[in-house]
């Protein structure tokens, strides 16, 4: 099975295009993708997504298209992107978020803005978490609110449904509907992508992987780490102060695609691809990329039918 990566890099304005085989453990291919003119606090390429024959991606602040072979075949860019974080493709419409200005917006192909929705004046939503509703009201300076709480780590367009997953709200929340889907479903929520007959969440602060029924009500989850003692040990060394990557986290759970056998695949730090029998309660198999621990995997895609 050939599998496309993309991993982000802390402290870097760079990260990584994998293309490998799962099955044989093999990389085939590795692009470097750099953050043009911005020093980010997590470069490189964030999301991925098929348009077409063409894998999409995003940077800080652009767009960019790839063939299967890794050869870059064009981007764009918009004064409405900020920080680009989650990113997927509904036919021809490429959703994104924006999180250093909680926008979610909607892109065509050439870079053509269909819809945009402002995270921060959306009423509904700051109904729902108790916090100031508009531009004016946020940027007092007297309020004590959660540093960009409308923070979208994916965003997902199906059917009537716009489902984003918020940082640390702890829910799935549809736009279109303007109320939640599920709550409560996580600390620190990744990736909530709709299946058929419910939700799967990747839940990167308990680092659990859970799915969900329509009603939002807990189905099965697993424990997603692979390394226990090494985890342990990072934890110990950032308490006492030793490591000076103390927020590089082992097992930064990211990245989520669910397989034609029940399967699924995620993504872990240092970078690392995990396949997770969530019916077992285990870790099936998993290919190490990296041996950097400032090095995460973000956006999975196993290839579509017909891609080389």
């Amino acid at each position: 099975m050939i599998v496309y990566v993309t991993t982000l890099v802390r402290y870097r304005s760079h990260g990584w295009l994998y293309k490998i085989d799962y099955a044989r453990k093999i990389i085939l291919e590795r692009r470097k993708i750099a953050s043009d003119g911005v020093q980010a606090k997590h470069g490189g390429p964030h999301g991925l997504s098929w348009l077409g024959d063409l894998l999409v991606t995003g940077t800080y602040s652009d767009i960019r298209f790839y063939d299967p072979a890794l050869e870059e075949q064009g981007r764009f860019t918009s004064p409405l992107l900020s920080g680009v974080h989650g990113l997927s493709v509904n036919e021809d419409r490429i959703w994104v978020s924006s999180c250093n200005n909680e926008n979610v917006i909607c892109f065509d192909r050439k870079g053509k803005v269909l819809e945009v929705f402002a995270l921060r004046e959306n009423k509904e939503l700051a109904k729902y978490f108790g916090l100031p509703c508009t531009s004016a009201e946020l940027d007092r300076g007297d309020l004590d609110y959660p540093d960009q709480p409308f923070h979208v780590n994916h965003v997902q367009e199906v059917g009537a449904q716009l489902l984003i997953c918020l940082h640390k709200q702890g829910c799935i929340w549809d736009l279109r509907a303007g109320r939640p889907v599920a709550t409560g479903v996580g600390g620190s929520i990744h990736d909530a992508q709709r299946t058929s007959g419910g939700y799967l969440v990747n839940d990167t602060q308990n680092e659990r992987l859970r799915s969900y029924d329509e009603d939002g009500c807990l189905r099965a989850e697993a424990s997603v780490n692979p390394y226990p003692v090494r985890c342990a040990l990072a934890k110990l060394t950032r308490r006492v102060g030793l490591n000076h990557k103390k927020n590089c986290k082992v097992n930064w759970l990211r990245g989520l695609a669910p397989l034609d056998d029940g399967s699924i695949l995620v993504g872990s730090s240092p970078a690392t691809l995990l396949t997770l029998d969530l019916g077992q309660g285990r870790i099936a198999d998993r290919m190490q990329l990296s041996d950097d621990v400032c090095e995460a995997v973000f956006g999975i895609l196993p290839r579509m039918s017909g891609a080389n």
